[in-house]
């Protein structure tokens, strides 16, 4: 039954993208691919539930997750599953444009407003005006440009840069970082008060190697997908492709896979694909040293709180032992081990 329900649900979210992306390519004139999410593992069905009962609200929603992992396929099938569907879905890099022209790009100039400004331009929230706008690198926004965007989720009005008229707009804002936007915050680099309002709502997808599950998945639809950009028959991969594939840690993610797989696609004559071009500097990492490697920070991190808290206890307590080993609720003997092992002076504390 449960099964049944994630593929109602996922063919449900695929049909409301299909319909929008098709449309687009008829006005446009060409034919696009419609975007389509794989979600076999019990992460990313986890974000298809989540985009069910978000998509309706108005609220804010950040997406966070690393590098290549579909970020913006999510916010597209946010704004399918929205009422706002009918309306433009506008996507920017905010990351990708310097920063003398990123308040420009997105709230547009009066003409005049500088040397070059010869007409009217309207940023991308006019353009977006009744649907949703995608930030994505929201981190990457200047200070100025960070006060103009609180002011536009805060009132839903902007002026243009060199204007002195208010305009209204109505437009969904979907943010998406790869950085950790509580430590900018912390670090002064992003406004408190603009995380609370475009973190209303948070979504995190895991990178590719927590999601095994998908792997298959997501290689036929690459495969399909490059079968048509190129004229190729290749149908499938190899089981040692496969393997390799599985294997390999993708730091990259989708994005990394699709490309190591378009590399080999373009040298594969038959229908099988029987090699995979990685093409990246150094070693391959496996899963296992991917693993490794997070247990090593894992356990780093432990370590250093755990000493901290040591350092903190031993200072309350005037260095002694007994009484500290009594609020950990551990033995003297645990104490005298870990001040051994975190090479803490005692005389320090006495």
């Amino acid at each position: 039954q449960e099964k049944l329900d994630m593929d109602n649900l996922q063919s449900r979210i695929e049909e409301s993208m299909d319909k929008i992306w098709r449309m687009r390519g008829k006005s446009a004139g060409k034919k696009i691919q419609p975007p389509a999410i794989v979600a076999k593992s019990p992460a990313m069905q986890k974000i298809l539930q989540d985009i069910e009962v978000i998509s309706p609200t108005v609220a804010t929603v950040l997406i966070n997750g690393p590098t290549g992992v579909g970020k913006e396929l999510v916010a597209k099938a946010i704004h399918a599953m929205s009422e706002r569907c009918a309306k433009p879905f506008l996507a920017i890099n905010c990351g990708a444009i310097p920063e003398s022209l990123i308040e420009t790009a997105l709230f547009g100039h009066e003409k005049g407003a500088f040397t070059g400004a010869v007409e009217v331009h309207q940023g991308f929230f006019e353009r977006a005006q009744g649907g949703t706008l995608f930030l994505d690198e929201v981190d990457a926004l200047s200070e100025a440009a960070q006060t103009r965007l609180l002011r536009v989720l805060q009132e839903g009005e902007l002026e243009r840069v060199g204007g002195k008229q208010t305009l209204l707009v109505d437009v969904r804002i979907v943010s998406a970082t790869n950085q950790d936007l509580e430590q900018l915050v912390l670090q002064g680099k992003f406004r408190s008060d603009l995380f609370y309002r475009v973190n209303v709502i948070s979504l995190v997808i895991p990178p590719l190697v927590d999601r095994p599950e998908d792997l298959p998945y997501l290689v036929q639809l690459i495969l399909k997908r490059l079968g048509k950009k190129h004229n190729k028959q290749v149908q499938s991969v190899s089981r040692e492709v496969m393997q390799r594939i599985r294997d390999y840690s993708w730091p990259g993610n989708v994005r990394e896979l699709e490309n190591a797989l378009e590399r080999s696609m373009l040298f594969t004559k038959g229908e099988q694909l029987t090699t995979l071009d990685l093409a990246q500097s150094g070693r391959e990492k496996t899963r296992r040293e991917v693993d490794s490697d997070w247990k090593t920070l894992r356990e780093r991190v432990v370590d250093n709180a755990e000493r901290r808290y040591l350092e903190n206890s031993l200072k309350l307590n005037q260095g002694d032992v007994s009484k500290v080993a009594v609020g950990m609720g551990i033995s003297t003997r645990a104490v005298y081990n870990k001040v051994k092992k975190h090479g803490i002076q005692l005389p320090h504390f006495r």
